[in-house]
């Protein structure tokens, strides 16, 4: 948010050549297509390591994608809606971005995790449990990083962008910007890069190992904390 009021702020401004600063800002959703980068391979590391066993949270929670064809059709409009041909609509306001199509986060990625040989997790779990491991994680590194750095699998701000309700509408973009997507929750092309990389089930990343032993030894860590927390036997204990 900092940085959207930043950009935002400098709207309106003079440059040095003396014309006016135009500016918008687009608020994306979790991008997602054929080579992305940020998001999809990660989940492609999780399942190639076998990790991915689970799901969490209601399976009616909802959160919002952002195709990249949806991403570049946006950015297109913005930039036009910034221009004296288009009155400058969209200078100093903000637009949410998405496919217009929420869905369950797991269910999000069903056809991916299937299309690429995997199984679909069978076993969903309360969200809560899920966070306060989280959250135990965050603690334990927090901790011990000093010492022995290691990557949580799961952090709070991930299980609750994840598993909980969270969606926004594109009215507004469709109204000033013009803005419709033209895909919506579409994992096919992802799904088709991957396989033509050769990245089907079978193809085991050599990071499993280093993962096993990571948990082994966080759970160590988990209970050498949990001796040297004080201990409570009985409700006397605490008067």
């Amino acid at each position: 948010m900092y940085a959207e009021k930043r950009v935002l702020a400098c709207n309106g401004d003079k440059t040095a050549g003396g014309q006016t600063l135009r500016c918008c800002v687009l608020r994306l959703a979790g991008v997602y297509g054929p080579g992305e980068q940020r998001h999809i391979p990660r989940i492609m590391s999780y399942l190639e390591q076998g990790l991915v066993k689970v799901t969490y949270g209601a399976k009616d929670s909802l959160v919002d994608f952002l195709h990249v064809d949806n991403l570049v059709q946006a950015h297109m409009l913005a930039a036009e809606a910034l221009t004296e041909e288009k009155n400058f609509v969209a200078a100093g306001q903000a637009y949410f971005i998405n496919d217009n199509k929420p869905v369950n986060n797991f269910e999000f990625f069903r056809p991916m995790i299937v299309g690429l040989g995997y199984s679909y997790p069978k076993v969903n779990l309360p969200l809560m449990p899920v966070f306060y491991f989280a959250w135990l994680t965050e603690l334990i590194y927090t901790i011990f990083s000093p010492v022995y750095n290691f990557q949580p699998i799961l952090t709070c701000t991930e299980v609750y962008k994840t598993g909980v309700t969270h969606y926004f509408s594109i009215e507004k973009a469709t109204r000033d910007l013009g803005y419709l997507p033209t895909v919506q929750n579409d994992l096919t092309g992802v799904v088709a890069y991957y396989r033509k990389l050769g990245r089907v089930k079978g193809h085991q990343s050599s990071m499993l190992l280093f993962y096993f032993v990571n948990a082994i030894i966080v759970f160590m860590i988990y209970c050498v904390f949990m001796l040297v927390l004080p201990k409570v036997t009985s409700l006397k204990s605490l008067l």
